[in-house]
C-alpha cells in the first residue's frame, strides 16, 4: 500500500486539516452549535424556502437555499411550530422538543395525492431558447476575453477554525491568548488562522499581461507557510470563478457550469422571474442538478435580455454531492456593464467550509470546520483605445499607514469574524501550543519537522526495507531557515540491521542573490539504490520530499523485498534556474561510482569487476504552461492545472571500467521526454504520465533503462503493479501510465450504493522497448533481466476508490497471455492505495 504523494489533502490542504486536528485532539473539543435544517425524508436533500411559523400567530421564517433556519424568538411550552412546503406533508412539533436539542433536523415527507389521470405537456421552450442564446454569446460576454483592459482589484482572504466550544479560551493552553478567539452568534467561538488584504493593479493586453501589488497586508498563525496558504486559497479552495467556462475547477475537481454548452446534461433550468431595472430587462433562472450526487451546483442567475450576459449568479454545492471534506461551498458573482454593453466583474464572494467528516452533521452533531472565504471587488475599470490612455500603475505614496489606505478603498464590508482577525492572529501565533501544532502542519507539506534552527527530515526517509539491508533506519537532519535564510547544510546516516553497515550522505543548498530563482546544490551519497531507479525520477515526482527507494507503507506490505540494490557513491553539483515564469532549467555535472554485490554482479567473459564509474552532465528543461506555484525553503509547491507539464532531459557522459583487456572508457548519451498531466472531465478526471527515451552507445547494463515493478500490495501510480522488481531492459523505451477516476458517475446512480460516495477507477499501463546496442560486449546482462518482447507489456485495472474516503482497491490483470511473461510478472492481483482527495 502506498501513500499518494501527489494528492490534494496531504500535500496542499493538509496543513489546514492537520492544524485543526492536532488542536482539537489536544483539547478534546467537539462543538455543537444550535442550528436547524429541513431535509427531504427520502433523499436527505435540503429543502429551500420551507415556510416556518408559530401556529396561531404571524411570527415565522423560511429556510434558506441550504434548507437551514434559525429560531431567535422565545416560545412558551404550549407553542406549536409548523413546517410547510408545497408537495410535502405539514410537520408540527412542540417547541420543547426543538429547544432540547443543539441541532434540530426536520424531515418532511412527500404528500401523495390521488387524482384522475391528467396529461401535462410542459412548455419550457422559451426558457431553453434563452439559455441557448446565453451559451451562444458566452465568448462575447466572457470578462476574461477582453483584448485590452485595465482595472484595480481588492482581494480579501480569510481562514477560520469555526464551531469551537466557547470554553476553549478557558483552557490552560490558551490562557495567555483567550481574547484572540472570536465569539460567534450561536455561542461558539472561532479561531482565526489566516487573513490577508491586497489591492492590485492589472493591465491586460494581447501582447502583455501585468499585475502589480499596490497594497498588501497579511497575517498567519503559521508564518512559515503564509505564502503557500495564500496560494492554496487563491488557486485551489476558494479561487475566483468564471462561470463562462464550460468547466470550473475547484479543489482539483471539475464542476460543469450552469451555462456550459452541455448544461442540459447536468441541470434542470427554469425561468422564474423578470424585472426591469436601469433600463434593462433582466430574466431570472433557477437551476438544480439532475443528480444530487454529482459535482453540480444549484442556485440562480440573472441575465440581460438584450446581450444575454450574466448580471449575477449564485451557486451552491449540494451537501449530497460526491465531494469529500466539503460541508459547504457557495459562490456569488456580480457583473457590471462597461463601455456600453460590455460586461465585466463587479464583485465575487466565495465561501467554503471544510471538515474531515460529513456524517457528524447528518447525525445531528457538528464538529469543527475550516471556513475559507475569498472576496473580490473590482474598481477603476478602463478599456484604453490608444497608448496615451493606458495607465501606469505605481505604488501609492505612503503618507498614510497601510491600514488607513486599505480602509479607504471601497469594498464589501467586513463581517464580525473578519473585523477581529488580524488582532487574533497576531496574538495566537505567539502561543506555545499554536507553535507546536504549526510545526506538525508544516511537516505535512515539506516533510521536515522544525526543531528551531534545525529541521528533522524528510520523515519519509526514516525507515525502509530491502533484501540487502533488511530493516533500515535513517536519521536525516539539516539546518533550518532560522539559522540561514538562503543556505542549508544537511545530511543523514542510516543503518541496515541485515547488512550491518552504515550509509550516509550530505547536501548543501544555496540560493543565489539573483532576480530569478537560482539554486546551487552540492550533494554526496554513499547508499543503496534500486537497480531500476529512474535517472529522471526527480522530474517526475515533483514534490518536496527526497523520495528514496521505498516508503513506510509499501515496506509493510512487501512480499518480496527488492534484492536488486546497487551500492553507489554519488557526487553532483547542480544549478537550477528559472528562465521564465513557465520555463525552468537544471544543469547537473555528476560523478558516480557503482559497486557490485552478490545480487548485482559486474562480469564480462568470466572476469568480475568490483565497480565501474560513470560521469558526465545531466540537463533538464521544464515547461509548465502557466502552472501556478509557490516557494518554500528550498522547495517549490506546484498547483495542478489542466495543461501538461513537460520535461525534456538529456545525459551526456562516459562509463569507465576494467575488464580482462584492462581499463575501458565508453561514451554514451541518454535523451528523455516526459509529459505529466491531470485533466478534469466534469466529475471524472484522468491522470497521465507518458515517457519516451533513447540511450546511445554501448554501456554497462545498470545504465540502461530498466522497467520498474513492485512486489507489494500497494497500487503504484508510476510503476508497474504486476511486474517483478526487475524485468525488462532496453535502450529504446516508452512508458504510459493512465488512471481514470469516474467521480461516481456510475456508482452515484445505483440505489443503496450511491450514499457511499464511491468512485469508479480504471487504470492502464503499457511498456514498450527494444535493446538495439551490443551492451553485452561491455558487461554481461544478468538472467533476471529480459530483452523486451515484440508486443508491449500491458496492465489493465478496474476498481473502486473513495472507500472510507481514503482507500482505493483495484483488481489488476496483465493483458499479455503469452506464458513467456509469467517468469517476469504476475497474471493478476488486487492492489491497494491510500488515496485522499476532494
Amino acid at each position: 500500500m502506498q501513500v499518494s504523494k501527489n494528492h490534494n489533502i496531504s500535500k496542499r490542504c493538509a496543513p489546514f486539516f492537520i492544524f485543526g486536528y492536532f488542536l482539537l485532539a489536544f483539547l478534546g473539543i467537539n462543538a455543537t452549535p444550535i442550528k436547524g435544517v429541513v431535509l427531504d425524508s427520502d433523499s436527505k436533500e435540503p429543502l429551500p424556502y420551507v415556510n416556518i411559523w408559530i401556529k396561531g400567530t404571524t411570527t415565522g421564517s423560511i429556510t434558506n437555499i441550504n434548507g437551514e433556519f434559525s429560531i431567535d424568538q422565545e416560545f412558551s411550552s404550549d407553542d406549536i411550530i409548523v413546517f410547510s412546503f408545497l408537495g410535502y406533508k405539514d410537520y408540527e412539533t412542540n417547541n420543547v422538543s426543538i429547544s432540547g436539542k443543539d441541532i434540530c433536523t426536520i424531515y418532511l415527507t412527500k404528500e401523495n395525492i390521488s387524482i384522475a389521470e391528467v396529461n401535462v405537456k410542459p412548455d419550457n421552450s422559451y426558457a431553453l431558447s434563452i439559455i441557448k442564446k446565453v451559451v451562444q454569446n458566452r465568448k462575447r460576454n466572457n470578462p476574461d476575453n477582453f483584448e485590452e483592459i485595465e482595472y484595480k482589484q481588492y482581494m480579501r482572504k480569510s481562514i477560520f477554525l469555526s464551531n469551537l466550544k466557547n470554553d476553549i479560551a478557558k483552557k490552560k493552553a490558551f490562557h495567555d491568548v483567550s481574547e484572540a478567539f472570536i465569539v460567534q452568534s450561536d455561542s461558539t467561538v472561532a479561531m482565526p488562522i489566516f487573513f490577508s488584504e491586497d489591492y492590485l493593479a492589472h493591465s491586460l493586453s494581447t501582447d502583455k499581461n501585468t499585475s502589480e501589488a499596490i497594497l498588501t497586508k497579511s497575517e498567519c498563525v503559521m508564518p512559515q507557510l503564509q505564502s503557500i496558504i495564500d496560494m492554496i486559497v487563491s488557486k485551489k479552495i476558494s479561487t475566483d470563478i468564471n462561470f463562462y467556462n464550460n468547466q470550473i475547477n475547484i479543489m482539483s475537481r471539475g464542476f460543469p457550469s450552469p451555462i456550459s454548452w452541455n448544461n442540459q446534461l447536468y441541470y434542470n433550468t427554469y425561468l422564474t422571474d423578470s424585472v426591469h431595472r436601469d433600463g434593462m430587462k433582466l430574466l431570472r433562472f433557477d437551476y438544480y442538478p439532475k443528480s444530487y450526487r454529482s459535482t453540480s451546483f444549484k442556485g440562480y442567475f440573472w441575465i440581460d435580455s438584450e446581450t444575454f450576459a450574466l448580471t449575477e449568479i449564485h451557486a451552491i454545492l449540494p451537501t449530497t454531492a460526491n465531494v469529500n471534506f466539503v460541508n459547504g461551498f457557495e459562490a456569488h458573482v456580480y457583473y457590471q456593464a462597461i463601455a456600453g454593453k460590455k460586461w465585466f466583474y463587479k464583485a465575487q464572494k466565495i465561501n467554503s467550509k471544510l471538515a474531515l467528516s460529513k456524517s457528524d452533521e447528518e447525525e445531528g452533531k457538528k464538529r469543527f470546520n475550516i471556513s475559507v472565504q475569498n472576496i473580490l471587488d473590482y474598481h477603476d475599470i478602463q478599456i484604453p483605445t490608444n497608448e496615451l490612455e493606458k495607465q501606469t500603475f505605481s505604488k501609492i505614496e505612503k503618507k498614510q499607514s497601510i491600514e488607513e489606505q486599505l480602509n479607504s478603498i471601497p469594498k464589501t464590508p467586513y463581517d464580525s469574524l473578519e473585523s477581529a482577525a488580524f488582532y487574533g492572529i497576531k496574538k495566537l501565533k505567539q502561543n506555545k501550543t499554536i507553535k507546536h501544532i504549526a510545526r506538525f502542519s508544516d511537516m505535512t507539506l515539506n516533510g521536515y519537522y522544525n526543531l528551531n534552527k534545525l529541521d528533522l527530515g524528510p520523515y519519509m526517509d526514516i525507515y525502509r526495507k530491502n533484501a540487502i539491508e533488511g530493516d533500515r533506519f535513517t536519521l536525516p537532519i539539516r539546518t533550518g531557515e532560522k539559522m540561514f535564510k538562503n543556505f542549508s547544510l544537511g545530511g543523514y546516516i542510516g543503518y541496515g540491521f541485515k547488512s550491518e553497515e552504515f550509509k550516509y550522505g550530505a547536501k548543501i543548498n544555496y540560493q543565489l542573490p539573483l532576480e530569478r530563482r537560482t539554486i546551487l546544490t552540492l550533494k554526496y551519497d554513499d547508499d543503496y539504490y534500486a537497480l531500476t531507479n529512474d535517472k529522471f525520477i526527480e522530474f517526475i515526482r515533483e514534490n518536496p520530499y527526497e523520495a528514496g527507494s521505498g516508503n513506510v507503507t509499501s515496506s509493510i506490505t512487501t512480499r518480496v523485498p527488492n534484492p536488486y540494490m546497487l551500492n553507489q557513491q554519488k557526487f553532483s553539483i547542480s544549478i537550477e534556474h528559472q528562465l521564465a515564469k513557465n520555463i525552468g532549467i537544471t544543469i547537473k555535472p555528476f560523478y558516480h561510482r557503482n559497486f557490485s554485490n552478490k545480487n548485482v554482479l559486474f562480469t564480462q567473459n568470466g572476469y568480475a569487476s568490483k565497480s565501474f564509474n560513470n560521469y558526465g552532465v545531466m540537463a533538464n528543461v521544464r515547461f509548465s504552461f502557466g502552472q501556478a506555484f509557490d516557494e518554500g525553503y528550498f522547495y517549490r509547491v506546484y498547483y495542478g492545472n489542466q495543461k501538461p507539464v513537460i520535461h525534456l532531459s538529456a545525459i551526456v557522459a562516459k562509463a569507465s571500467f576494467t575488464n580482462e583487456l584492462g581499463a575501458v572508457t565508453k561514451p554514451y548519451y541518454n535523451i528523455n521526454a516526459t509529459m505529466k498531466n491531470r485533466v478534469n472531465f466534469g466529475p471524472a478526471y484522468m491522470r497521465m504520465l507518458l515517457n519516451v527515451g533513447y540511450i546511445g552507445g554501448d554501456v554497462p547494463y545498470p545504465l540502461l533503462h530498466l522497467s520498474r515493478g513492485t512486489q507489494d500490495l500497494g497500487f503504484a501510480r508510476y510503476h508497474y503493479n504486476l511486474l517483478y522488481n526487475s524485468s525488462f531492459i532496453a535502450d529504446l523505451y516508452s512508458n504510459a501510465h493512465l488512471s481514470l477516476n469516474g467521480g461516481g458517475i456510475f456508482f452515484g446512480k445505483l440505489p443503496g450504493i450511491k450514499k457511499l460516495s464511491l468512485r469508479e477507477t480504471v487504470s492502464f499501463k503499457s511498456y514498450w522497448g527494444k535493446l538495439n546496442g551490443n551492451h553485452a560486449s561491455v558487461m554481461d546482462i544478468p538472467d533476471y533481466l529480459q530483452k523486451p518482447f515484440s508486443t508491449p507489456y500491458m496492465e489493465l485495472g478496474l476498481g473502486v476508490s473513495n472507500m472510507f474516503r481514503v482507500l482505493r482497491v483495484e483488481y489488476t490483470r496483465r493483458l499479455n497471455n503469452d506464458k513467456l511473461y509469467d517468469q517476469f510478472s504476475s497474471k493478476h492481483g488486487v492492489r491497494l492505495r491510500l488515496e485522499v482527495s476532494f
